[in-house]
């Protein structure tokens, strides 16, 4: 069933930690009665502020490595270069591996073949191209032959390992399988340099960079009309109201790069105190705390003449398949139907219809969009529909 998980040992259910690597086991006679404990060997340091800090002591794979995107867009017939970093601990006489991919797949280059010296970062590089015009594959690391220095054969798959710090707790290191994701995505683009607000902190930007366009950072200092004049849109990330103080400060200078043809595109907000003094968009909307977690709700089309869902990719019911997790968070409510439009209605079962997931205006020569469709979830995991309404909402054109 979807959403559930079995677990074969029911003991580890709860479990905050793995056991330590290794074990101190001490014994003890007191009175003639014998009894052992053990303690965990920890990494001790000193540290002048902190006092005395304790770390696990971790057993480590003697080599390593990350893809520098965990997921590659391949849009119409291009090609795109993959990039690997390897990391080792000791060194290695005899490397045999390269990249792999599924079928319909081509990968030119990512052969590793050389000797690599202890404390080495190698970067290895590949193309990666396709005939097929949509799918998808994992990108692998096949081994043929790894042989260290010391004669010894490794057999044990490549991970890439992933690091949990914060100052309460001890280090967390945990490994994953080393692989990354091609995606072939039929989506046409339209405009090329793209402002981004960051917000809370999400993955869209490298979508963006993915799908082709420039993405410049905006920050106070920089939001600027005459800045903001090169940009086709500029999208604020996912609750840059709620975390950058200085939104409302930039207020008059985003519309008026709105009124001027630009298109501002917003993502979800939440609610709380700061609602009242929140200044999105050029006309009045609330945000409410709707959601629609059925990610397979089905979605319906409420203005299919609507510029958003036919240009440049005709966006169908076909385009919300596959979507991960939810559909949305956070909608507009209250909008000001006299120049707001809604485009989308969706709900998930035995819930009343809304149609606050995507609202849109005409503001000046251009546009304003808020959204709570989940943006920030479907473009890392490769949805092919998201990329495309994404695109749309880019490309909505200039108004006379």
């Amino acid at each position: 069933q979807s959403g559930s998980f079995d677990v074969n040992d029911q003991q580890l259910i709860g479990k905050a930690e793995n056991d330590p690597a290794y074990k101190a086991v001490f014994t003890f006679s007191i009175n003639n009665s014998d009894f052992t404990f053990d303690r965990p060997v920890q990494y001790k340091t000193t540290d002048p502020v902190k006092g005395e800090v304790y770390q696990p002591l971790r057993v480590v794979p003697a080599i390593t490595g990350e893809f520098d995107e965990p997921l590659y867009v391949l849009d119409g017939a291009k090609e795109k270069q993959v990039q690997l970093e390897l990391h080792t601990r000791k060194s290695f006489n005899d490397v045999s591996m390269h990249m792999t991919s599924g079928e319909d797949w081509k990968i030119n280059g990512g052969i590793i073949g050389d000797p690599i010296k202890k404390d080495e970062s190698r970067d290895v590089k590949a193309n990666i191209t396709t005939n097929t015009s949509s799918g998808n594959t994992e990108i692998g690391i096949a081994i043929n032959k790894i042989i260290d220095d010391q004669n010894v054969l490794h057999t044990q798959p490549l991970m890439d390992e992933h690091a949990i710090s914060y100052e309460h707790i001890p280090a967390i290191i945990y490994y994953t399988p080393l692989e990354a994701k091609a995606e072939k995505i039929n989506v046409i683009t339209k405009g090329k340099n793209i402002g981004y607000i960051i917000g809370a902190g999400d993955k869209v930007p490298q979508a963006l960079q993915q799908m082709g366009y420039n993405v410049t950072f905006l920050h106070p200092n920089n939001i600027t009309d005459e800045n903001l004049k090169q940009f086709d849109a500029v999208i604020a990330g996912v609750r840059a109201y709620n975390v950058n103080a200085w939104m409302n400060s930039k207020y008059e200078v985003l519309m008026r790069y709105i009124q001027n043809g630009g298109n501002y595109i917003v993502q979800y907000n939440t609610i709380g105190f700061q609602q009242t003094k929140m200044k999105i968009g050029p006309y009045d909307f609330a945000i409410n705390r709707t959601r629609v977690t059925d990610e397979n709700a089905d979605v319906h089309v409420l203005i299919p003449n609507h510029i958003a869902l036919n240009s440049p990719n005709k966006i169908s019911s076909h385009d919300f398949e596959g979507w991960i997790q939810e559909r949305s968070i956070y909608q507009a409510d209250q909008i000001d139907s006299a120049h707001y439009e809604a485009p989308l209605g969706m709900h998930d079962p035995n819930e009343p219809e809304t149609d606050g997931s995507l609202i849109i205006t005409k503001y000046g020569k251009g546009n304003f969009v808020y959204t709570g469709l989940v943006f920030f979830r479907e473009l890392p995991a490769g949805i092919p529909g998201a990329y495309r309404l994404m695109a749309n909402l880019i490309a909505l054109p200039k108004n006379k």
